[in-house]
């Protein structure tokens, strides 16, 4: 009897971790990296400006976005708004053909985070569901398993190539950047790639979220303790993987990857697949060489 129950524990724990949160709930492991930082909503010295009005209408409107692209998979897209929450984190969820992503206030009061970082991040964790590959690899009972979920470096890839660009659309973009302080290398970059002003200006949004983004993660591990190099456009992250990394990049190799997917001029209608990764993204067995996703953390197939 003893037997059986610890095979069935192993079973259910098996089973718990290819269909359920793609970091745990507490928020340890989510879009950041485990860290014990919390910052309520009354704690207004170590906030940003971000109103819960703000909060809400960024999340919602991704959220009426992609739910119906969700139902045309067969899913549905639910989002849940914790403002209240101190947690530093966001997550996602599979339970069925329920996709769940948590956004936690927390999150979205450091003192790093724009509106359009907050919105990368809601980009970021759908798509950890609709991303497609590489997905994560997942070791347990029974040998190596894929995972429902795209992988960290896919997820960003993904969020800034595909989601970012159908949220901004609608918006004025190029009087967005016109009342803020945009890099040259990132302007010229844009402008290199895009021809017209707003597909420019929704790439140096997009681009300036994820430098955001990648401070706050920069901020949080040197908060542990370690030593980081300023972020940098130029100078990207040396490191090149020999296998492919579904943890979470350094902050330099996601702002690389951030930087990159905002460049990539593939269709945003094109969708990603969970068989091919050169679908609907920009590979250099495509013909790219600008928008590609990075080696700090991709390996190519033919490597």
């Amino acid at each position: 009897m003893r037997f059986i129950n610890t095979k069935l524990l192993l079973l259910v724990l098996l089973f718990s971790s290819i269909n359920g949160w793609t970091c745990d709930e507490m928020g340890k492991t989510g879009i950041v990296e485990e860290n014990d930082l919390r910052i309520s909503a009354w704690d207004k010295s170590n906030s940003n400006s971000m109103t819960r009005s703000e909060f809400s209408s960024i999340i919602t409107q991704i959220e009426e976005i992609y739910t119906p692209i969700f139902k045309s998979v067969g899913k549905n897209l639910i989002i849940k708004k914790d403002w209240e929450d101190s947690v530093v984190n966001a997550y996602a969820k599979l339970t069925g053909q329920t996709a769940y992503v948590v956004m936690s206030g927390g999150l979205a009061r450091h003192p790093v985070i724009t509106n359009d970082a907050l919105a990368l991040v809601v980009c970021h964790e759908v798509g950890h569901h609709i991303g497609g590959a590489p997905t994560k690899n997942i070791r347990g009972f029974g040998g190596p398993s894929v995972s429902w979920a795209s992988n960290e470096g896919q997820a960003d890839y993904w969020g800034s190539l595909k989601c970012m660009r159908r949220y901004l659309s609608t918006q004025d973009n190029v009087a967005h950047i016109e009342r803020i302080n945009v890099p040259n290398e990132v302007r010229r970059s844009c402008e290199d790639i895009f021809h017209d002003l707003n597909s420019q200006a929704i790439c140096i949004r997009t681009t300036l979220a994820g430098h955001s983004l990648a401070n706050m993660f920069r901020a949080i591990r040197t908060r542990n303790g370690r030593t980081l190099n300023e972020l940098s456009f130029t100078d990207k992250d040396p490191r090149v993987v020999k296998d492919m990394d579904d943890a979470h990049p350094a902050p330099q190799c996601r702002l690389d990857t951030y930087f990159s997917g905002s460049l990539c001029d593939r269709d945003v209608r094109e969708r990603v697949s969970y068989t091919d990764l050169n679908s609907g993204v920009c590979t250099q067995i495509n013909g790219y060489n600008n928008g590609v996703r990075p080696r700090c953390w991709y390996r190519p197939p033919s490597y």
